[in-house]
């Protein structure tokens, strides 16, 4: 009877014991679930600002990129500016020379060279100014306007299909699918074509072919003659 008490006293501990580890473990799982959802929620809090952060950074790169994009197709115009400008005081600067020291140029070289020099300044000043500033308009024209880096070039041409009629590979006329001596065009009476070559492996020149001449009527067959027997020879006396 002490033995059954003793063994009931020593088995209700270890209950409380394993009770008790139970809670304990309970508790732990409860504090690492927590700690957990905690690291989450810093996460993702984390994220979304990093994610806000570069959004701003993209947002000021591309406003530095199409201020610098301006300022670039800004210059280019101001170039053109600028030269009609230097052309315009170059003008004004020979008509000066000329107005104060005329006489002068006259006198040496004569009124009629005078005009001519004159006339040859005015003409390469404006000529000048005209084709640099079109020139300076042409690569503005050519560029990108979004990126002024780039030039603007259109599309290259694709090859018409029912051209290539005697490649090797490629499309026949009729645009289906063809290999090798498939793309060859046989030639007809009216028209050349190609045939295939094994030397080139392509499909070459054929000329027109040959017509062929069909008998319109069926020859005509003479009967045999039979060989020529005398009749007998009757009197009319008999």
């Amino acid at each position: 009877m002490a033995n059954s008490e003793k063994i009931n006293e020593q088995l209700e501990n270890i209950y409380i014991n394993l009770a008790t580890l139970q809670g304990s473990q309970m508790n732990a799982m409860t504090k690492q679930t927590n700690v957990k959802n905690l690291i989450d929620t810093e996460n993702s809090r984390l994220t979304q600002k990093k994610n806000t952060i570069d959004q701003a950074i993209d947002n000021q790169k591309r406003i530095i990129y199409f201020n610098d994009n301006s300022r670039k197709i800004n210059l280019a115009y101001l170039s053109i500016l600028i030269t009609i400008a230097i052309s315009l005081a170059m003008v004004y600067l020979v008509r000066i020379i000329f107005y104060h020291f005329g006489d002068s140029i006259t006198q040496y070289v004569g009124n009629f060279f005078s005009d001519i020099i004159f006339n040859i300044l005015m003409i390469a000043i404006i000529s000048i100014g005209i084709l640099i500033s079109a020139m300076n308009y042409k690569t503005i024209i050519y560029r990108d306007p979004y990126n002024f880096d780039e030039l603007r070039l259109s599309a290259p041409k694709m090859a018409d299909s029912t051209e290539n009629k005697g490649g090797n590979l490629g499309l026949n006329p009729s645009g289906a699918g063809c290999i090798g001596p498939q793309c060859c065009t046989p030639s007809t009476p009216q028209t050349p074509g190609t045939q295939w070559s094994e030397i080139q492996g392509k499909c070459v020149y054929s000329p027109v072919a040959p017509a062929t001449t069909i008998p319109t009527t069926a020859p005509t067959i003479q009967p045999a003659v039979p060989p020529f027997s005398p009749e007998p020879f009757y009197s009319p006396t008999q």
